[in-house]
């Protein structure tokens, strides 16, 4: 659903973390292609952005069989490289951000950042990028915060950098 909105009208932002703040998600992808191409795999980007809603999801259709190398240690493994590349590079927050995020705090509009990622995967990334900007809440790996705010829906405005993200939203 589309609703005309304004930052009149506008009493919170839902905030994608992995993808429109940051561009951890492409990083992501990067690391689960290596890991692809170490089992002679491969994986395509339209392919993984389908699974990317959630951890939970990510690596339902993996073309590494599962007995060479369980979801589970995959998971662990993407984040522990991404969390070192992090480490040793930072994480860049995406031009425009310091703006939106003024205009948001001039307004005193609540900010909540959302991952499709659990807690243990998205809190030290976050501190990796030395934000100041506190969100009012964070959201990890529950997609369910659309349901919790569909009665608001016409005072929310979602920014999402992936499709079923916005499904959810809308």
């Amino acid at each position: 659903m589309y609703y005309s909105q304004n930052t009149q009208t506008i009493h919170t932002v839902i905030l994608s973390f992995d993808g429109v703040m940051t561009s951890l998600s492409k990083l992501r992808f990067n690391y689960y292609r290596r890991f692809c191409k170490l089992y002679d795999k491969s994986l395509n980007i339209p392919e993984y952005y389908t699974q990317n809603a959630s951890l939970q999801t990510m690596y339902n259709d993996c073309p590494i069989p599962s007995k060479l190398i369980t979801k589970e240690h995959l998971k662990d493994k993407v984040e522990e490289d991404l969390y070192a590349y992090s480490l040793d590079h930072g994480i860049k927050i995406h031009d425009g951000f310091d703006e939106l995020y003024e205009l948001l705090k001039s307004k005193k509009i609540d900010l909540i950042y959302t991952s499709t990622h659990p807690r243990k995967y998205t809190e030290p990334l976050f501190v990796l990028t030395g934000s100041l900007y506190r969100p009012s809440k964070f959201f990890y790996d529950d997609l369910s915060i659309y349901e919790k705010y569909k009665d608001e829906a016409k005072n929310i405005l979602v920014i999402a950098s992936d499709v079923e993200t916005l499904k959810l939203a809308n």
